[in-house]
């Protein structure tokens, strides 16, 4: 797996959302909006994808929070919507108090419950059924993370929009009794004004099938050669939205491994010209086409072809 696709795991890394809508029954997770499992993670998906983040600030004994959790993270119309609009992160506090309780009642119990799982690396792990993809620490962790620090009202439920690059505050709702229709609302408005500063937005499925891609092509690479890696590389630069630079960021890595092999391909056509082997230097340059027009190396490809019909 290359560089570029461990990269996507690991920040897509327990966030999978599966399971029955209600927690507590056989331990089986809720259906809820994916949960970046770090705060530094979150920040990564969303600038990638341009997208603003949406932090919820709950708390453990707090009922109006679980509302909250209920009526918009495991709301069915904001988990389509957050899919394609959103990078969303859990604040939950006062966790570690409900986990040092010895005698936890039937609610502590159902909402402490956890699932067992395999993380990207396929170990064992358990995550909490009312926040899928997410062990306790990474809750935890969470809460102590900058994600924590946009609530200055010190109520709760609170939810905020923020925008990835500047990790500055675009919208609040405070106090609760805010719906999932609200919430939509106002960040379609924020990715709005993100577009119009940075250019386009990409969903998660077209951003993870962009990472799937460089995979793919670095594979190829491996087992084909620079030159088809290219060719199969023209075809992802083509996929990416016109604007984007947060994209055109991501695919690069893939770019210049393609170059760097390239170059050690046409070091050895070079070496074949000069000690006299054509044949040896045909077989190599045969696999160079158009595909490196407008690269750095277009213009050595073109002066060693020449070189070998002279």
């Amino acid at each position: 797996m290359s560089i570029l696709a461990r990269t996507a795991v690991s920040i897509l890394a327990c966030m999978f959302v599966v399971g029955a809508a209600v927690a507590g029954k056989g331990n089986e997770p809720v259906k809820s909006v994916r949960l970046a499992p770090s705060w530094e993670s979150a920040i990564a998906e969303a600038k990638e994808r341009n997208v603003p983040l949406v932090v919820h600030h709950h708390g453990f004994y707090c009922p109006p929070c679980w509302g909250m959790h209920a009526n918009v993270m495991c709301n069915e119309k904001y988990i389509e919507f957050a899919e394609e609009n959103t990078v969303e992160v859990i604040a939950l506090q006062d966790l570690e108090r409900a986990m040092a309780k010895e005698n936890p009642d039937a609610t502590e119990q159902r909402r402490l419950s956890e699932y067992d799982a395999k993380d990207e690396k396929g170990n064992k792990v358990r995550y909490m059924c009312e926040f899928p993809g997410l062990t306790r620490d990474q809750v935890l962790a969470l809460h102590r993370s900058k994600a924590s620090s946009y609530n200055d009202t010190k109520g709760i439920p609170f939810t905020v929009v923020i925008d990835p690059w500047t990790e500055k505050e675009m919208h609040r709702w405070a106090g609760g009794g805010h719906g999932a229709k609200s919430v939509m609302e106002g960040v379609a408005a924020q990715k709005k004004t993100l577009g119009a500063q940075r250019g386009p937005s990409v969903g998660r499925g077209a951003w993870l099938k962009i990472g799937a891609e460089c995979d793919r092509v670095a594979a190829v690479l491996g087992k084909d050669g620079a030159a088809k890696a290219m060719s199969e590389f023209r075809k992802l630069e083509k996929s990416i939205p016109q604007g984007s630079t947060s994209l055109t960021a991501k695919i690069e890595p893939t770019r210049s491994a393609i170059l760097a092999a390239a170059a050690l391909d046409l070091d050895a056509a070079q070496s074949s010209l000069d000690s006299g082997d054509a044949a040896g230097a045909k077989k190599i340059l045969d696999r160079y086409g158009p595909a490196f027009d407008g690269t750095d190396l277009a213009s050595r490809i073109k002066e060693l072809v020449a070189k070998l019909k002279g």
